[in-house]
């Protein structure tokens, strides 16, 4: 008699998720809102798989709904792309399950709440903004496709569209200094104003004249 054994042998493959930054990349939808996360250098961990992040992504539809002269801005003014950026990232996971968990807000990574919420249609919302696509999975969280901004614009100074800097220059008799006031990133665009003062002392007597002049800009300087 004989017998025969056979061994049937199984093989389990196992699919690696991208990262965050790997599944941006890849949609095209999301290509403006890449753009200004693969030059903001804090967003960079967002690439590494031991950094765990959620991260709303208005797609490029959701983008162009923005003022024009804001997202030139965004696209040269490193302080507000970064600050932009932080509204829609939320540090840890995010499901859109939590909407119907009663989860009553989150904290963005610029410290201000973001409400989930779920409308009768079941489509989950932020801040009353419809997630067309939720819960797309990457390697360190998730992301969530959003058809608006969250936020028109989120300068803390000024409005997007005019910014406005101030420099004072003193001089005195025995020689002369520059101050001027640094502001980061500073933009300039058609409808900004820029203010410029200047004085100047005599040890002896001290005189006043005042001049303006009307174009894009008005500069008033005082000696």
């Amino acid at each position: 008699t004989t017998s025969t054994t056979s061994t049937t042998s199984s093989t389990t493959t196992t699919t690696t998720l991208p990262t965050i930054l790997e599944v941006m990349s890849a949609i095209p939808r999301m290509s403006i809102f890449y753009g200004l996360v693969l030059r903001t250098k804090s967003m960079a961990f967002l690439g590494y798989q031991s950094e765990i992040a959620t991260i709303f992504v208005p797609s490029d539809a959701a983008m162009q709904k923005l003022d024009p002269a804001y997202l030139l801005v965004l696209n040269s003014n490193s302080y507000e792309r970064t600050n932009f950026v932080r509204m829609y990232l939320v540090l840890g996971y995010s499901y859109a399950f939590e909407a119907n968990e009663g989860t009553s807000f989150l904290v963005n990574a610029f410290g201000k709440r973001l409400y989930p919420t779920q409308r009768e249609n079941g489509m989950f919302a932020i801040n009353q903004v419809s997630v067309d696509e939720p819960d797309i999975p990457a390697r360190n969280g998730f992301l969530h496709s959003i058809v608006s901004p969250l936020f028109d614009s989120i300068s803390t100074t000024t409005s997007a569209t005019t910014i406005t800097t101030t420099s004072t220059t003193t001089s005195s008799s025995s020689g002369s200094g520059d101050m001027s006031g640094d502001m980061s990133g500073d933009i300039r665009t058609s409808s900004s104003s820029s203010t410029s003062t200047s004085s100047s002392t005599s040890s002896s007597s001290t005189s006043t004249s005042t001049s303006t002049s009307t174009s894009s800009s008005t500069s008033t300087s005082t000696s």
